[in-house]
Order: C-alpha cells, then structure tokens, then sequence
C-alpha cells in the first residue's frame, strides 16, 4: 500500500500485544483518501471504454 499510495499511509501510535511486546510505529491506512483514488481511476477507465464502444458504434452506424 504504502508503495502505491504512500500519501495516504500514515505511522500510527505504538501498540502493546497481550504479551507484553510493543510494536513501535505502526503503519495505519486513510482508507477515504484510497477509495477515493481508486473510484477516479474506476472512472477514467470506464470512460475510456465508454469512447472506444461509441466509436466501433459509429463504424457500424455511420450518421447515428
């Protein structure tokens, strides 16, 4: 995650395991800011299929 989206990656507050261990930062995710990211890119690639299909339509249908 944090390769793809390193902003939205964020070290968190240490934590102690019920064996006594502390995990010194932790990586926490914003998970709206990656949903967000990947509706847009969703999107864009829904709209570029959107315009190749309307283009083999005007192929097959000239004037329409």
């Amino acid at each position: 995650m944090q390769k793809v989206f390193p902003g939205s990656v964020y070290v968190g507050q240490d934590r102690k395991l019920t064996d006594g261990t502390v995990v010194e930062g932790v990586l926490g995710v914003d998970t709206s800011g990656v949903a967000a990211a990947l509706h847009h890119e969703a999107i864009l690639a829904l709209m570029s299929r959107l315009d190749e299909l309307e283009k083999k339509i005007n192929i097959l249908q000239p004037g329409s």
